[in-house]
């Protein structure tokens, strides 16, 4: 399945066996607008990103947030249908 919108591109995979016990997946591209939802959803880039590299593996929290956050696109993977961010990248 695929939806797309004003602010990302939100890319669905599952599982078509109704016996397989595999999580389903969105992958979404996050563009930069002026909405609440796009902020939400850098917000959660954001909040993955310093949990995995500054709190666990220990990089210095400023290599995380850097001046060009507003013109890169970012991807967040999400479990669904909890939502729950699970990886990203930043391009």
């Amino acid at each position: 399945m695929f939806f797309q919108n004003q602010f990302s591109d939100t890319i669905n995979f599952h599982d078509t066996y109704k016996e397989s016990k595999k999580p389903d997946y969105e992958i979404i591209r996050i563009h930069k607008d002026v909405t609440k939802q796009w902020e939400e959803l850098r917000q959660q880039c954001f909040d993955l990103r310093i949990e995995v590299f500054h709190h666990e593996q220990g990089f210095p929290l400023e290599t995380e947030v850097d001046g060009l956050e507003d013109i890169a696109t970012h991807f967040l993977l999400r479990l669904r249908p909890s939502s729950k961010p699970i990886g990203l990248s930043k391009i």
